[in-house]
């Protein structure tokens, strides 16, 4: 599916002519994304454990799920271990990075994808989710053939990666935003 691109950009730290921008805009306009209380989007941030939950879950299609008085990000999380996104222990801290292999697990459990071919597709990892998730066109590698299961993703990057999780969840339902696994639609 190809985003359509935006003319406005919502913040005035994600320049127009930026890599990101359009997936920026995209996720800005459907909800999926939303910036600092200042305005800004802080493309170049280490994304969160919270923030990467919020935006793989609603890119997803799952609905919002309620609000935890203790943290902004808590009833993400509390959804995500009750809807077998994440297993309980893989997220401890709500504001730590995550890291490109959590954001792989996250993401593929969100989707309901499953690993089809064998083949190993990057040096350093032959995790399950990530085969799953480079098979779809979700994410990609390095140049050098590696994923760095261990790296952590900027704001922009899982910007990307969720705008692709968005486009694939439209494409798979025919244009439809409703997701037809959540019971709650």
């Amino acid at each position: 599916r190809e985003q359509v691109w935006c003319t406005t950009y919502p913040y005035p730290d994600v320049e127009a002519h930026s890599w990101y921008s359009n997936q920026v805009a995209t996720l800005t306009n459907a909800g999926i994304l939303s910036g600092f209380p200042d305005g800004t989007f802080r493309p170049e941030e280490k994304v969160t454990t919270g923030q990467a939950l919020k935006m793989i879950i609603l890119a997803a299609g799952y609905a919002e799920p309620e609000t935890v008085s203790s943290h902004w990000a808590r009833g993400y999380l509390h959804f995500a271990l009750e809807a077998g996104i994440l297993e309980r222990g893989e997220i401890t801290d709500l504001d730590v990075s995550m890291s490109r292999l959590l954001t792989a697990k996250v993401s593929a459990r969100a989707l309901g994808v499953t690993r089809q071919d064998a083949q190993q597709k990057f040096t350093d990892t032959n995790d399950d989710c990530v085969q799953a998730l480079s098979e779809i066109g979700i994410i990609g590698g390095y140049p050098d053939g590696t994923f760095r299961p261990n790296g952590s993703l900027t704001r922009a990057e899982l910007s990307a990666i969720v705008s692709r999780i968005y486009a694939y969840r439209l494409d798979r339902n025919g244009g439809s935003t409703d997701n037809p696994d959540d019971p709650e639609d």
